[in-house]
């Protein structure tokens, strides 16, 4: 009951800030939508978001990750050797990279700036760097997709309205 009753107090307890973005980002105030949004904001935000887990969602997701699984272990088998590191980068990214709509590439790049900015302990200039590239990543993106709108998690969310009002960029 305790746990519930904090869950859906968005008043007195808040989600903001529990991911560490706020302070990885240079100072600057992102938020992690929906991890860190607060009643009734979560709700809306999933609501708009359950489309991409519906189960003929999850079924069509699913072909996907055994068929590029099955993909990976081929090529594995025909080279006669794993680097295991390499696999465990490229499986998850080739689930986002479909969730997201975009090539394995560009999911890596993601994956590694991503990695910069969360895992570049105190460097600044790391930080920066990986903060930067994203930054410009994501603007590049958003351009692309409202010139060609596609039917995964980043059109869905260009898309999405809250409210009556688009999400922002």
């Amino acid at each position: 009951d305790d746990i519930q009753r904090v869950m859906q107090d968005g008043l007195h307890f808040t989600n903001h800030g529990i991911s560490g973005f706020d302070r990885a980002f240079g100072g600057e105030s992102w938020m992690a939508y929906p991890l860190e949004a607060d009643a009734p904001l979560h709700g809306k935000l999933r609501t708009v978001l359950n489309p991409l887990f519906s189960p003929k969602a999850i079924r069509q997701l699913e072909e996907h990750v055994r068929v590029y699984t099955i993909k990976l272990v081929e090529a594995v088998q025909q080279s006669g050797e794993a680097d295991f590191a390499e696999l465990a980068r490229r499986l998850p990214a080739g689930i986002f990279s479909k969730l997201l709509g975009l090539s394995i590439e560009e999911t890596l790049q993601v994956m590694s700036n991503v990695r910069l900015i969360l895992h570049s302990g105190y460097d600044p200039v790391a930080r920066k760097t990986g903060i930067e590239w994203l930054a410009a990543f994501e603007e590049d993106l958003i351009s692309r997709r409202r010139k060609e709108q596609t039917d995964d998690l980043i059109g869905l969310m260009l898309e999405a309205r809250i409210d009556g009002r688009p999400l922002s960029d």
